[in-house]
């Protein structure tokens, strides 16, 4: 049995029904308002794949959309501006994101149209605290638990047909209805005796066939293998991210708070997470690759050459000081209301700007570092091609792998890790672009305002964190005090 903690499903959040429009309510107010409305919807309504979630939210969105576009844009400030247009641009994506994922859950159905949807109606039902009898939920529990053991079945054969990257949300979806089913009979046990007698048996046998199915899919599709965890932390990390410190400090170009620097932490990727993530992530923690006891010896060797020296002095910076936690650290103190509007554009294209900014200041010093810094140059320039050409339909996802090995040079373990974790369905389409095109906006826009003499250096990396996340053409426009309009559209010319 799992042991989960579970909560009570009644919700503590204001009910989503809307009250008379405050005609006072300043953009800033609004961008909170909806940030929480939409959390308080996605924690009642918990279930991603349910068509109810799904409604919900598109009737949430064009409402706020509707809203939004009734206001009257010119006589806000340049700053209550750019939050409108934020805002806007949020609402409409989010429409198109869900048309997106309802695409992507038709795509899972081998895997859960069998018994999903007996799950969500079981989980609905109790959110609406509708009457429920015990032996009609056992049965129903029964049925469920036939239809995972007969899809276990087939999937032990090879007889399910659906790609690895649909196979991997789906997985994960299994897993956030194990975590329902757990909601929904802690909710009646205890005090719905006959009910609890009824149910104990079959449903503690679902949710582990549901574990176990989640853990086959991601073994026998995805191929991924349970995580195994070894305590290994290497000094390095830490040497590397002093060194990175030390040097934005001492040249003074940005603002690095001593509890930032101070309190990031590290924690290792087991074997199966590095073959989704072969190389260093980060933010508030960075979470290292390392070769494990458990590994294959060439599993070893290749997480070693992976993640050698050169190679991570780069990694470190872009994932803590000065790249994801400062960015991170500072968002959750500036402006923090505009952390809905994530962009990699801004949150990876920063980090990468910081590499080219290192690299033009002369920071790898030996022939090992510079080769280092270009090889992950090589990289971010790899990415986009086959990312962009996998989503056109250009490229399958063994010709991604092969074309970073040999065109980029990568272990072939890596290259397999890389292309997972750009298509397993966290990631836009656009993301792998948004590293190099939000680092060269930014350049260019270094040019307009530090090189022509404006401002500091220092005082315009500080302004781009305290302005926190938004595309960076919002970003020029609230430093050169540009013109805006409730249409605005994309038309700098940035690069050339």
């Amino acid at each position: 049995m799992v042991k989960r903690i579970v909560q009570h499903p009644v919700s503590i959040c204001r009910p989503v029904v809307q009250q008379p429009i405050d005609h006072g309510e300043s953009i800033q107010h609004r961008i909170v308002r909806v940030t929480e409305d939409i959390e308080c919807l996605k924690r009642f309504y918990s279930i991603d794949i349910s068509p109810t979630t799904v409604a919900k939210l598109k009737k949430y969105y064009h409402e706020e959309l509707g809203e939004l576009e009734a206001l009257p844009f010119q006589s806000y400030n340049q700053e209550d501006k750019i939050d409108f247009l934020l805002l806007r641009n949020f609402l409409r994506r989010s429409l198109r994101r869900l048309e997106l994922d309802e695409t992507r859950t038709k795509k899972m159905d081998p895997l859960l149209r069998p018994f999903a949807p007996s799950i969500i109606q079981l989980c609905e039902d109790r959110q609406k605290v509708a009457p429920v009898d015990g032996q009609v939920a056992a049965q129903r529990l029964e049925d469920i638990s036939k239809a995972i053991t007969s899809l276990m079945t087939r999937l032990e054969k090879g007889d399910i047909e659906i790609d690895k990257f649909s196979a991997f949300r789906a997985a994960s979806a299994v897993e956030q209805l194990q975590h329902s089913l757990a909601e929904w009979f802690s909710f009646y046990e205890g005090y719905e005796p006959l009910l609890t007698w009824w149910t104990s048996q079959p449903h503690s046998q679902v949710i582990v066939k549901l574990e176990d199915l989640a853990a086959a899919i991601r073994r026998n599709i995805v191929g991924l293998d349970p995580d195994e965890e070894d305590p290994i932390q290497p000094q390095l990390v830490r040497e590397l991210a002093d060194e990175a410190i030390e040097y934005v400090t001492k040249n003074d170009l940005v603002t690095v708070p001593p509890l930032a620097a101070e309190t990031w932490r590290t924690f290792m990727m087991s074997p199966s997470a590095q073959k989704v993530a072969p190389f260093f992530l980060g933010g508030e923690s960075i979470r290292v690759s390392f070769p494990t006891s458990s590994m294959d010896h060439s599993d070893k060797l290749m997480s070693l050459r992976s993640n050698n020296v050169h190679f991570s002095r780069a990694t470190v910076f872009h994932e803590l000081i000065p790249g994801h936690h400062l960015q991170l650290y500072m968002a959750s103190r500036y402006r923090p209301y505009r952390q809905l509007f994530t962009t990699p554009f801004w949150i990876e294209g920063g980090a990468l700007y910081w590499e080219m900014t290192f690299w033009d200041r002369g920071f790898p010093q030996s022939p090992e570092n510079r080769i280092g810094m270009l090889f992950w140059r090589m990289h971010r320039c790899a990415r986009i091609i086959f990312s962009l050409k996998f989503h056109m339909g250009q490229m399958t996802p063994q010709e991604c792998i092969d074309f970073l090995v040999s065109r980029v040079g990568h272990e072939r373990a890596t290259a397999e890790g890389e292309v997972r974790r750009s298509f397993n369905g966290d990631y836009s389409p656009l993301y792998q672009a948004g590293y190099m095109l939000g680092a060269l906006q930014l350049r260019s826009l270094r040019r307009e305002i530090v090189d022509s003499g404006i401002i500091g250096e220092k005082e315009f990396h500080d302004w781009i964190l305290r302005e926190n996340q938004m595309p960076i053409e919002l970003l020029r426009a609230i430093m050169q005090d540009l013109p805006l309009t409730p249409e605005y559209k994309p038309s700098w010319k940035f690069y050339g």
